[in-house]
């Protein structure tokens, strides 16, 4: 055999031995680093799911024990509510059973005088409708759209017993907490129905909060984001101290789900890391008609960040240590196999690292001549890189610094600014300015038509003019007009825009609110009218008074007896001091009428 190929032969299996000891090494190397990725993932999951879970358990509790505390702050008044039917059953039996003869007003008062002046009362007939009521509101009101309510009072009407109520708002939102107590008939075709005011007790009922407690257990917690509670109707409790919260159809959606299925819903938010639990909160028990509608679901946000960071840290852990494991690997093979391989490699890590995010890791000396100029290059591109990076970070935050000043002052001098598009033939507003102002969150402006809809009557042509016009001629105008929004008073608003062309033609302009200004101008405008009509009664008022002065003076004068000459004199000087002093608040309001009528509240505001 020549010894060529003898050399060629050997150096192959060598090389196959290498490669094949390589890949073994790295199946092995893959398989365990994936058997603890998946290992610490789970832990990582499982801990999160514990954790939530604890969390809605804990939650559920706190609720329950509240709501006790609250079943207990409603008993108190159960007694007197008993002994307050006494009257009520005698009236009913007196009349032989037709509640239609029962003066419920006579017997109001007759109830324990310590309730005599916030009680109300009525009658419930076996279709389940309140047939006569002191609260003239709930007449005709039908307990059978409430199926398990309906239920309950029929069966204490069928029954012989008094049953309280937990204490509610009743069927008016307006009205104040009240506890209601029903007492059946005695040939069971009626329930009588007694209901009391407890705002003695509100304020110590107000300790025991489900808002409160919710809020407490985000606040402390903080894998949670926020917790909302919604009753049994999908309504939001406690809605006035969330004003960030934002209802949706797919949130009603899903909490009449839960409600009507008494299971949880999860709803995953990967790009905001978050996760919603909708918690199904039973708190229904049997001993009063409105146990049934005591339940809640607790949207629970949680806030994901923490486990999503732990997760990616495992997966950049894992991921090194399979790169930095292959990189040993394939670099021993490579040095057993061809020397020639480890600079080239090197730069390849080293770019590696770079291309995780390391910019100021810098290109290793290879000492290889023929490599120089590469690391040169490398090294030049990075460190242009990372001055790219700091001056955009810069100008960021700056940027960012700006737009957050920009923002404060236009919330100060309450300026909205708009814009519209003119080939799609839509508006654009800041949002949140205009909840500023008063706009409500269901009021949305997308279009000309829209805006012009909550324009006053009065000035919506005009207004529609100045617009129009503007985009015709591409040119700036400005205007001021009232804009009426439902459940809300006019707004005076002072605008400005202007129009260009360009590649998109559009109109950028701002809205000002100079209600306060058109207010303050009104009421001044008003004082001085009353200034001047009060100047005038001043006037005739002191002509009056000085006229019968005269006469009295000269009257006197005429007579010779001079038994009161002395005291009626003091009295005329004490009189004409009066109006003396008149006459200097004459000129004092004179100076202020004169200070009003020029000084212009609203003057740079006027249409031009």
């Amino acid at each position: 055999m020549p010894l060529k190929d003898t050399i060629f032969r050997s150096h192959s299996h060598r090389k196959a031995l290498m490669v094949t000891i390589i890949l073994i090494l790295v199946v092995f190397t893959f398989f365990f680093i994936s058997v603890s990725y998946f290992t610490m993932t789970n832990n990582i999951m499982h801990e999160s799911e514990v954790s939530m879970s604890n969390i809605e358990e804990h939650l559920s509790s706190g609720l329950y024990l509240i709501d006790r505390g609250l079943f207990l702050f409603d008993s108190t008044y159960d007694t007197q509510l008993n002994r307050s039917f006494a009257p009520f059953l005698k009236a009913y039996e007196d009349t032989g059973g037709n509640p239609a003869l029962i003066n419920l007003k006579a017997v109001q008062q007759a109830i324990s005088p310590d309730i005599q002046d916030d009680n109300d009362l009525y009658i419930i007939n076996e279709d389940g409708i309140i047939i006569f009521s002191t609260y003239e509101t709930d007449i005709g009101l039908d307990f059978k759209q409430w199926p398990d309510v309906y239920q309950e009072i029929t069966s204490i009407r069928e029954g012989k017993n008094f049953k309280s109520d937990r204490v509610v708002k009743g069927e008016d939102p307006k009205t104040k907490l009240r506890k209601f107590g029903y007492m059946p008939t005695s040939d069971h075709k009626y329930l009588l129905e007694i209901s009391i005011k407890i705002d003695a007790m509100e304020e110590n009922r107000n300790y025991l909060s489900y808002v409160r407690f919710a809020r407490d257990m985000s606040v402390l917690d903080t894998k949670i984001s926020s917790i909302y509670l919604h009753n049994i109707a999908g309504n939001l409790i406690g809605s006035k101290q969330f004003p960030e919260y934002l209802s949706t159809p797919e949130k009603k959606r899903i909490i009449h789900s839960v409600l009507s299925s008494s299971t949880n819903y999860e709803q995953i938010d990967a790009q905001n890391s978050t996760i919603i639990h909708y918690s199904y909160i039973d708190l229904a028990e049997e001993g009063s008609p409105s146990d049934s509608n005591m339940d809640l679901v607790a949207e629970i946000i949680y806030n994901t960040s923490i486990r999503d960071e732990q997760l990616l840290n495992v997966s950049l852990l894992h991921g090194f240590l399979l790169v930095l494991v292959l990189a040993i690997i394939v670099l021993t093979g490579y040095i057993l196999s061809q020397q020639f391989v480890k600079p080239i490699t090197n730069i390849i890590e080293d770019i590696t690292i770079i291309a995780h995010g390391d910019l100021n890791h810098s290109i290793r000396k290879t000492g290889k001549d023929e490599l120089v100029p590469l690391e040169e290059s490398i090294n030049l591109m990075i460190e242009s890189l990372t001055t790219l990076l700091i001056n955009i970070t810069q100008q960021k935050e700056e940027l960012a610094f700006q737009n957050s000043r920009l923002l404060y002052a236009q919330k100060i001098a309450k300026i909205i600014h708009w814009e519209y598009q003119i080939s799609s033939e839509t508006f654009s507003f800041e949002r949140n300015l205009l909840q500023e102002m008063g706009v409500k969150d269901d009021i949305y402006i997308k279009t000309f038509s829209d805006f012009i809809a909550y324009v006053h009557p009065d000035d919506r042509e005009r207004v529609a003019d100045k617009f129009v016009t503007s985009l015709q001629i591409l040119s700036e105008s400005e205007c001021r007009f009232r804009m009426l929004f439902p459940d809300s008073p006019i707004k005076y608003l002072y605008g400005k825009w202007h129009c260009e062309s360009g590649t998109e033609p559009i109109c950028i302009g701002v809205l000002q609110d100079i209600t306060r200004y058109v207010c303050m101008k009104e009421a001044q405008e008003r004082l001085i009218k009353q200034i001047e009509k009060n100047f005038t009664q001043l006037a005739i008022l002191n002509d009056e008074i000085r006229n019968p002065l005269a006469v009295i003076v000269a009257l006197l004068n005429l007579r010779e007896d001079a038994q009161y000459r002395e005291e009626i004199e003091e009295q005329i000087k004490r009189i004409d001091r009066m109006v003396d002093d008149i006459d200097k608040r004459w000129v004092e309001s004179d100076k202020v009428r004169y200070f009003l009528k020029h000084h212009d509240y609203s003057w740079h505001y006027e249409d031009s």
